[in-house]
């Protein structure tokens, strides 16, 4: 009823947050950006890990559900 939504993952996934802060930041906003742009009732996404939430996903706070950041994709080509 707020918008929202949790998502969660195995362990693995925090094998991303090892890789650099670039590389946390699009791990997490590309969970974030697909059930955010998929799903209209979600505004913002929560990441859970093996059930629990965490302060941070490597160097990114993740203590409270995020918004999306749609400066983050791909812009797509323009029709020719």
């Amino acid at each position: 009823d707020d918008g929202n939504a949790y998502a969660d993952f195995s362990e693995e996934l925090m094998t991303g947050a090892n890789a650099g802060s670039a590389d946390e930041i699009l791990t997490v906003y590309a969970i974030v950006d697909s059930l955010t742009e998929n799903v209209p009732a979600i505004r913002r996404v929560g990441i859970l890990i093996a059930g629990r939430e965490r302060d941070t996903f490597g160097h990114l706070d993740v203590s409270r559900p995020l918004p999306p950041d749609l400066t983050l994709a791909k812009p797509e080509k323009p029709p020719e």
